[in-house]
């Protein structure tokens, strides 16, 4: 028979080898005779090649390809996005780059000095505004030269809105299902589960409905009497040395983490704290923690524990591993601790995690239809992305206000005497214990103090004689 035939000269020939059948028949049941000189055509063509060199090529064709498909993907989302952007109005700035893509996330921000020294003006003026970061850089500059309080950056990922007004800004953040917060932004603040600034449309309605009624004056109250009392400590141990520190700015981010760890969690702490070990099981305490992953936000946020706990790893970087494996454990604990407590006493405590356990339980609770109570509650995941965003958002920013207008305040002793003039008249007669609701409505020089430094572009906008 020809299937014979073919079977019996293609079994003695090279070109087998290459596609490592097993036996010729597996090649041969897709043949016919009447494509045997084609088959026979085939192999001698390829019979010089070896099979290394074949897959050799072979990949690096797939490669090619890949990345091809890859920029040109890109590519073609560049322009729609930039049709899309000129629809606004508005003027628009490209930057041909994935904003939101991982190898550029993490490797922008240490190469950002090699692109301004590399790439051309211009270009590096729009690439820089997608690196992490480029605000407390450039700062009003991008939006001085385009003459603009508002302008579109697209890039290969998404259409950003660029806004300096501030009222246009409020308007936008009420609008909430015309302007959907970035993934980017989502992925990072909700790392640990959905919140308040992770969700959008009916889910953050939701969650605003169950939330604001725990942020009151309770907690207030709690963030004033805390704050006194660790800056006092922290006063007291400084002056105990002779006055003489370099650590002021580490003291202020430590009085901001334990305020929020006694107005979030209930967690009372000295300011100078001295070291506790962790629970059993445990590789950090709750607060190391909470600590960790913030500083490390964008980088917890992207990368999962496991990545983090390699042992070729540094200290370091495995500090962030357990930190983001070991806060959720901490947070389970502690609500189910705080629901115990809560079954024995008829009083809410004053911190954030009591509060939104009440309101959560109580949701469940309620006897009106199932719809109903879905939208009065939050589940253990939500609960535990809101007290980490409300830890998270509140740390950086507070301590680094406090430490830039204690800066200013040491630069300019003018105002520190404006200052403590207001203070020793509000204070005079009444000792260290001070109520919240009788003592911080009279410092309003204090408050001036703080508004005036969020307005404020350099030392010499300072004004606050009216």
């Amino acid at each position: 028979m020809c299937y014979k035939k073919c079977a019996e000269q293609l079994s003695a020939s090279k070109p087998l080898q290459f596609y490592r059948l097993e036996s010729p028949q597996i090649f041969l049941k897709h043949c016919s005779c009447r494509r045997y000189r084609k088959a026979c055509w085939i192999f001698a063509c390829i019979s010089d090649f070896s099979p290394v060199t074949v897959s050799t090529m072979s990949w690096l064709l797939l490669s090619l390809l890949a990345v091809s498909s890859y920029f040109l993907w890109h590519g073609i989302s560049l322009v729609k996005l930039y049709l899309q952007a000129r629809k606004t109005g508005w003027p628009v700035l490209v930057a041909p780059v994935p904003q939101e893509a991982l190898w550029w996330l993490v490797g922008s921000v240490p190469l950002r000095h090699v692109f301004a020294r590399l790439l051309p003006k211009p270009l590096y003026y729009r690439i820089n505004m997608t690196i992490y970061g480029w605000e407390f850089k450039a700062r009003y500059e991008p939006f001085e030269s385009i003459g603009s309080k508002t302008f579109m950056l697209t890039n290969c990922s998404v259409n950003v809105l660029m806004i300096a007004d501030p009222d246009l800004s409020m308007d936008v953040l009420k609008r909430v299902k015309d302007f959907e917060r970035l993934e980017l932004g989502n992925k990072v603040l909700g790392v640990f589960g959905s919140n308040l600034l992770a969700c959008d449309h009916e889910n953050w309605t939701r969650q605003r409905r169950v939330i604001a009624p725990a942020l009151n004056e309770r907690i207030s109250d709690v963030v004033f009497k805390e704050s006194c009392r660790q800056a006092s400590e922290m006063l007291q141990y400084f002056t105990s040395r002779g006055g003489v520190t370099d650590a002021t700015l580490q003291g202020l981010k430590d009085i901001a983490i334990h305020v929020l760890a006694a107005a979030g969690y209930g967690l009372s702490s000295p300011w100078k704290e001295e070291k506790r070990p962790p629970k059993p099981g445990y590789k950090l305490t709750y607060i190391e923690a909470v600590e960790s992953v913030i500083d490390n936000i964008v980088a917890a946020a992207m990368l999962p524990a496991w990545v983090f706990l390699m042992p070729f790893l540094p200290s370091n970087l495995r500090r962030i591993g357990y930190a983001k494996r070991e806060f959720p454990a901490h947070t389970q604990e502690t609500l189910a601790e705080e629901r115990l407590r809560a079954a024995t006493r008829t009083e809410t405590q004053s911190n954030l995690m009591s509060m939104l356990v009440k309101i959560a339980d109580d949701g469940k609770q309620d006897p009106a239809d199932k719809k109903s109570r879905v939208s009065k509650t939050l589940s253990e995941e939500e609960i535990m992305g809101n007290l980490f965003v409300f830890t998270s958002a509140g740390f950086d920013t507070t301590a680094n206000t406090m430490a830039y207008a204690v800066t200013m305040l040491a630069a300019y002793p003018q105002w520190q005497d404006w200052i403590v003039e207001e203070i020793d008249e509000v204070l005079q007669g009444k000792g260290r214990e001070v109520e919240y609701t009788e003592t911080y409505p009279k410092l309003v020089r204090c408050l001036a103090l703080m508004v005036s430094l969020f307005a404020c572009n350099d030392c010499h906008s300072l004004n606050m004689t009216s």
